[in-house]
C-alpha cells in the first residue's frame, strides 16, 4: 500500500532503497532483482538521482519532494504486489510526472494482471485519459454521490446534469461542477 507519507533512511540512495526492497520481497536471483530495480528507476525518471542520498528537509540536501514521491511509488512497484493500493500517488508531482506515474501503474497492473486502486483528489485532465475505469464519491453538492463507470464515458454523466464541459483531446471534463 502506497501511503500519502513515506519515510526513508535518509543516508541511503534511491538505488539502495529499491535494492533492499527487492531483496526482502522478491525470490528471484540477484541479477533479476537488479534488472527490475534498473527498469523501475528508469521508468519513474529517477536515473539522475539514483546515487544521491535521499536526505531530509533538516539537512537541506537530498532528493526533491517529487523524487521522494516517485521513489515511494517505485518501492511499492518493485515488490510486485498482488493488489496495488495507492493513496494520492500524484501528491507533490508536476503534471508530467503525475501522468507518468499513473501511466506506469496502469501498464504494470495490466502486465501483471493485478487490480490497481488509487485515491486521487482533483486529478489532472491528462490522468483521466490514462484511467480505464473509475469509481468516485462526490461531495454533497451533486445530486448523486457515487459514480461508477468507464472514465471515457464520465462526461455523459455531467452532460446529464447539464454541466458545461471542456474538451481535452477526446476526454471531456466538467468545469465548475460544484458551483465553487
Amino acid at each position: 500500500m502506497l501511503a500519502q507519507d513515506s519515510s526513508f533512511f535518509t543516508m541511503l540512495t534511491p538505488r539502495e532503497i529499491l535494492s533492499i526492497a527487492s531483496f526482502l520481497q522478491l525470490s528471484e536471483p540477484e541479477s533479476v532483482r537488479e534488472l527490475i530495480v534498473d527498469r523501475t528507476i528508469e521508468a519513474l525518471g529517477l536515473s539522475s538521482v539514483q546515487h544521491n542520498r535521499v536526505g531530509d528537509r533538516f539537512s537541506g540536501s537530498g532528493i526533491s519532494g517529487g523524487e521522494k514521491r516517485r521513489l515511494a511509488v517505485a518501492v511499492e512497484l518493485v515488490t510486485r504486489p498482488k493488489v496495488f493500493l495507492a493513496d494520492e500517488p500524484t501528491t507533490g508531482l508536476d503534471s508530467f510526472q503525475a501522468e507518468r506515474v499513473i501511466r506506469l501503474m496502469g501498464e504494470l497492473a495490466k502486465e501483471r494482471n493485478i487490480p490497481c486502486l488509487c485515491v486521487l483528489h482533483q486529478p489532472r485532465a491528462s490522468i483521466w485519459k490514462v484511467s480505464s475505469f473509475l469509481a468516485f464519491r462526490i461531495s454533497h453538492f451533486v445530486p448523486t454521490n457515487n459514480i461508477f463507470g468507464k472514465s471515457d464515458l464520465i462526461h455523459l454523466y455531467y452532460l446529464h446534469l447539464v454541466v458545461e464541459c471542456a474538451t481535452w483531446d477526446h476526454v471531456q471534463m466538467p468545469q465548475n461542477t460544484f458551483g465553487v
